[in-house]
């Protein structure tokens, strides 16, 4: 996976959508590591529909959005994307299965139908590569044949009642996979179908067990607390302990970058002190993933989470 999201081959993933052979799938969660699929027969024009949608989302990636690193604290905007690698894939058996869409089940309609939890768009390129589009579906989304709802349809130029099985797609992909390669256009909607929070929270007190060995921090054990209780957080303490090393530096080093850069923590001598206010909470992950520096022509401080050497 190339380093810098300006690298990655939007305009080659554009130009493949635009002859793509395309397989619309729907997933369903049975936890945060384990899938099921039914792929669904398309008739009439649906299925170039379908790739018309995927040919859309990759002009709009190419044109339109900017790509940043991955980072669970920040909120993504409208021109936004996250950029982060899918090797290993997320999702557990999630891209595994996928990938042998061909053998999957079709969707049947059935008295009692489990709502999925996403759609997918499978693109097979002319390079024989696959590319994925997905997006979340809620609850709400489905109707099902069985619903005690009122469904009423305009046809004949009169309202009938509608009796078949009906799912609202989103009108925008939330992700999209290609080439090792995650886009995330949506991050909620991301993170609800592909967060392991039970994985998280399992790994916090190692990873405080870890930091702790090197610089003390008082309040330790609510620290800890508050963390487990915010997936964001959670990523963010397994992030400074994959590919930082802010938190082996000695205790001087780190009260000064605290102090050039404005993140207020406190001290107590050479340890740490865990603020559980609102406003200080997260500043000793701030710190501690050295996300910030100074821009040398126009003297600001920038938030710099990609962490792309030049």
């Amino acid at each position: 996976m190339p380093a810098d999201p300006a690298q990655f081959p939007r305009d080659d993933l554009a130009a493949k959508a635009a002859s793509a052979t395309v397989q619309v799938v729907f997933a369903y969660k049975d936890s945060p590591t384990d899938w099921k699929f039914r792929r669904l027969p398309l008739h009439g024009g649906l299925q170039e529909d379908f790739r018309v949608r995927i040919e859309s989302a990759a002009q709009a990636l190419q044109d339109e959005l900017v790509g940043r690193a991955y980072d669970p604290e920040w909120d993504l905007r409208p021109h936004e994307f996250f950029y982060l690698s899918n090797d290993p894939p997320v999702g557990g058996d999630f891209f595994t299965t996928l990938s042998g869409f061909a053998a999957l089940p079709d969707f049947e309609e059935r008295k009692r139908i489990r709502a999925p939890s996403a759609w997918v768009v499978v693109a097979q390129l002319e390079d024989n590569t696959l590319a994925y589009f997905g997006a979340r579906i809620i609850p709400s989304a489905m109707l099902r044949r069985n619903s005690p709802a009122l469904r009423i349809v305009y046809r004949d130029n009169a309202f009938d009642t509608l009796d078949d099985t009906v799912v609202t797609l989103s009108p925008d992909f939330h992700w999209i996979a290609w080439q090792d390669v995650m886009i995330v256009l949506d991050k909620n909607n991301f993170h609800a179908m592909f967060r392991d929070i039970p994985a998280l929270v399992a790994k916090v007190e190692e990873h405080m067990a870890t930091v702790t060995q090197h610089i003390g921090i008082d309040n330790a054990d609510d620290f800890v607390t508050r963390i487990k209780a915010y997936p964001a957080m959670m990523v963010k303490l397994q992030r400074i302990i994959d590919r930082a090393d802010m938190h082996t530096r000695p205790p001087d080093v780190l009260r000064n970058y605290g102090q050039e850069y404005g993140i207020a923590v406190d001290w107590n001598g050479d340890r740490m002190v865990f603020d559980g206010s609102v406003e200080k909470q997260w500043n000793i992950l701030r710190l501690l993933d050295e996300a910030r520096t100074l821009g040398p022509v126009t003297g600001k401080h920038w938030e710099t989470s990609s962490k792309v050497e030049v």
